[in-house]
């Protein structure tokens, strides 16, 4: 069988998202603690697994668990600086959705 036909491995795309969540928050760690505040920009199913991984607190918490949909912002209020982030610390106060915007 040609490789481009071959199968997925379906192991390996079930540990993507973690993989992906993991990597965003090891570039986060990076950033200068003397940074203030940091935007970060991605794709799902990552940036989605990585705000879930880090909310721990916020009145849109549900509705944030429930969807992330393409174009939305979710605000974290992050206590610590970013080279000691981990997950479970922060509390989301904001989440937009494109629908909300018409």
């Amino acid at each position: 069988m040609h490789p481009l036909q071959a199968a997925p491995d379906q192991a390996a795309e079930e540990a993507a998202p973690e993989r992906l969540r993991l990597g965003l928050l090891a570039r986060i760690r990076l950033v200068p603690d003397a940074v203030a505040s940091v935007m970060l920009i991605g794709h799902n199913p990552g940036i989605h697994q990585l705000a879930l991984a880090l909310a721990s607190a916020g009145d849109e918490l549900a509705r944030l668990e429930a969807k992330f949909p393409t174009a939305a912002f979710a605000t974290l209020a992050v206590p610590t600086v970013w080279s000691r982030l981990a997950p479970a610390e922060a509390k989301l106060t904001g989440y937009v959705v494109p629908k909300q915007l018409r």
